[in-house]
């Protein structure tokens, strides 16, 4: 099974949630952004199986991968902020694709520029199975609400929770843990809930354990 996920924006926390996925699910973590390449050098400190997109034959790799993975093979790419042809790739060849987005001008701009990647996609037969994530959005403030809102307007896919803006998000990848070893319960409750719905996405799993 293939996890993908992708923003045409940087600063949403894409790296940060592909590396607390990556580890509480031991899935094999594949960075696609050669440029900066943090979530590589990171998941190589906590551990994390992972390499970086190699740059050259990208189809073929993406093909190999794509025949690969599995049920029990559970892979996740980190794309970059950017629209490139391995994000785009990363995006057609997953069985999930996590889209974060803060609830901004800017990242709304993100989402759109995002959306109109998987909207080519489809034009050309390709069903794109995905999720908007809410990130770093308080879930007591008016911002989430209304994002809420809007989402369910458009119909557009959507996770009914949000990765609340908590300081340990940030601070447990410093200390090389995922947010499920930190001490803050209401940060834990939330990769909780993307964790468990990954897991009935996916594996059909109704009701789990993290580990």
């Amino acid at each position: 099974m293939i996890i993908t996920t992708a923003s045409m924006k940087g600063g949403v926390g894409k790296t940060t949630i592909t590396i607390n996925i990556a580890k509480i699910l031991s899935a094999i973590l594949i960075d696609c952004d050669l440029r900066q390449k943090s979530a590589y050098l990171k998941g190589k400190e906590m551990g994390i199986t992972c390499t970086l997109l190699p740059p050259e034959k990208e189809v073929d790799f993406f093909e190999k991968i794509k025949k690969g993975s599995d049920k029990d093979n559970l892979i996740i790419f980190d794309t970059g902020g950017k629209d490139t042809a391995g994000s785009r790739m990363a995006i057609a060849v997953a069985d999930l694709v996590i889209i974060p987005v803060n609830y901004s001008s800017l990242d709304k701009r993100g989402l759109e520029e995002t959306l109109d990647v998987i909207k080519e996609l489809e034009s050309y037969g390709k069903t794109v199975n995905y999720k908007i994530l809410l990130s770093k959005v308080d879930s007591r403030s008016s911002n989430f609400h209304h994002a809420k809102k809007e989402l369910e307007k458009r119909g557009l896919p959507h996770y009914p929770f949000c990765i609340g803006l908590y300081k340990s998000f940030a601070t447990s990848i410093d200390q090389n843990k995922t947010v499920m070893e930190m001490g803050d319960t209401k940060a834990k409750f939330c990769m909780e809930q993307l964790i468990r719905e990954i897991k009935r996405e996916l594996f059909s799993e109704q009701n789990s354990d993290f580990y």
